[in-house]
């Protein structure tokens, strides 16, 4: 009593110089979810024709579930699947000829990125899924055989 209210503040601070703060909470981990699907795919192949990808390859990626176009945007979305063919993973690409959107969304799991395996002894990495369906295209062209080589 009779003491400034500073002076129990500095006391106080002499006896425990440091600020403990209070643990953190685990951040929780974003719900994964594909997007809809919309009742065709006419602006994925359009988009994807028109950058030189071939019709089969589009076909074959459509008909494994692996490619599809989003309901509400129309983007192209890549799907990444697990060992057991769970999807895991969505790039998005934007179909629009102005459009520059790319993305995946939150949950998203990049070490299942859109990939296909086929039975063949070479492997093609790339640095987006659309890069990834040009050199494909040509040996699956050629070969036209995608069980035993991989997209």
């Amino acid at each position: 009593e009779g003491v400034k209210f500073v002076h129990p503040v500095l006391a106080l601070c002499e006896e425990n110089p440091c600020y403990i703060p209070p643990p953190s909470q685990p951040e929780q981990e974003k719900e994964f979810a594909l997007p809809p699907a919309s009742a065709n795919n006419r602006r994925v192949f359009a988009y994807l024709l028109k950058r030189g990808i071939s019709r089969k390859v589009i076909e074959a990626c459509v008909r494994a579930g692996i490619l599809y176009e989003s309901a509400d945007y129309h983007n192209a979305v890549f799907v990444g699947i697990d060992r057991e063919g769970k999807p895991r993973h969505i790039h998005k690409h934007s179909t629009a000829a102005q459009g520059s959107f790319k993305g995946n969304p939150p949950g998203s799991k990049p070490e299942y990125s859109f990939h296909w395996v086929g039975g063949g002894e070479t492997l093609f990495l790339f640095e987006a899924p659309i890069d990834y369906l040009y050199p494909p295209a040509e040996i699956c062209l050629q070969r036209s055989d995608y069980s035993v080589h991989g997209l």
